[in-house]
């Protein structure tokens, strides 16, 4: 009967340490959306066939901070997030791929000042 509160215990002391373990860790993951088949023009056979489309969205990165422009504290932060269009040709099965980063700012600020916890 201890044993099996003890191992019970020790197993709800490791489960919690690994999901400590992974709140705390950046998560990288691209999200893929499969947009679907489209008739657009293939650049390497020339005509209008069915084109297989696919976005990967990789994780938004910031630039950098700056001045909040909306409030009297904090900052706002810049950000890129790159867009990679992948297209497949069902007739020659040639692949291609188009990329476009997209930037925007983040509002991070507030009308009350924000004080450290070390402070």
């Amino acid at each position: 009967m201890i044993k099996k509160h003890i191992s019970k215990k020790i197993t709800a002391l490791a489960v919690t340490v690994v999901l400590s373990a992974m709140s705390c860790m950046t998560v990288l993951a691209d999200y893929t959306y499969e947009i679907g088949w489209s008739f657009d023009r293939c650049p390497n056979c020339n005509e209008d066939v069915a084109v297989w489309i696919q976005e990967v969205h990789k994780d938004p990165y910031a630039l950098g901070d700056k001045k909040c422009t909306h409030y009297k504290f904090g900052t706002d932060v810049d950000w890129a997030k790159r867009i990679i269009t992948n297209y497949d040709c069902h007739e020659c099965n040639y692949s291609w791929s188009e990329e476009e980063t997209i930037y925007y700012s983040e509002c991070c600020g507030s009308d009350k000042p924000v004080i450290p916890a070390n402070e």
